[in-house]
């Protein structure tokens, strides 16, 4: 049994989905439990466009809620602003892709503090297997399995991914930054009920760490 025990060395953190409604409460409750590794709290409690998915959506081309569920409308032309994405991907401009208050309180509430002193700072965005398998079209066909969509995820949520990794560097003082992707539906893959291409997934996770300052990612997973 002595063996199973942590080592004192090891730290803690929290995964990012609070119950608190107040969001300056719950940066509060995440700095006493957690002041060496202090995570953004995501607050759904206080509203749809807080949960996953939703959180990371605002800038969805196409994007609408209709009755509680996210779809894309097909009735407008996306094209114009999938290739602006596009662009922005390339060129690394992250700042059109900030977190509105509405989609993100905590994380509006925690950029009023100094978090230089903690170790590093954590945040969690929505991944693209989990985003492009909840959000669907006009038939409820999700959007992962629309060509052009799948290759937009991983740079949409890339361009997310910076603007909080820069965010909490610039704007909290984090002396480094962890961000996570949120992804339940990756056990999707190698399911003959909910299919999910791997070399689909891979592509658009290289497109995130990729972007990301200090992104690790194998180049050869693209090629499965």
């Amino acid at each position: 049994m002595a063996g199973m025990i942590p080592s004192p060395e090891l730290r803690a953190t929290g995964v990012g989905a609070l119950p608190q409604r107040d969001p300056d409460a719950a940066c509060r409750a995440v700095l006493a439990i957690f002041p060496e590794i202090p995570f953004i709290p995501t607050l759904p409690n206080r509203g749809l466009l807080e949960s996953i998915v939703f959180a990371d959506s605002e800038h969805l081309p196409g994007g609408v809620v209709r009755e509680g569920r996210l779809t894309v409308d097909r009735g407008t032309d996306p094209s114009e602003a999938m290739e602006q994405i596009l662009l922005d991907y390339l060129e690394g401009n992250a700042e059109p892709y900030r977190v509105g208050e509405a989609y993100g309180s905590g994380f509006h509430a925690m950029m009023g503090r100094d978090l230089s002193g903690p170790l590093l700072v954590k945040c969690q965005v929505t991944g693209p297997v989990t985003f492009g398998m909840q959000v669907v079209d006009e038939t409820r066909r999700p959007i992962l399995y629309d060509p052009e969509y799948a290759d937009l995820l991983g740079k949409l949520l890339a361009l997310r991914a910076r603007w909080c990794e820069e965010a909490m560097r610039e704007r909290m003082g984090a002396r480094a930054t962890l961000v996570v992707l949120s992804e339940p539906y990756l056990a999707s893959l190698g399911s003959g009920v909910v299919p999910v291409d791997p070399g689909v997934a891979a592509s658009a996770f290289g497109d995130i760490a990729d972007l990301l300052e200090g992104g690790a990612w194998n180049p050869l997973l693209r090629q499965h």
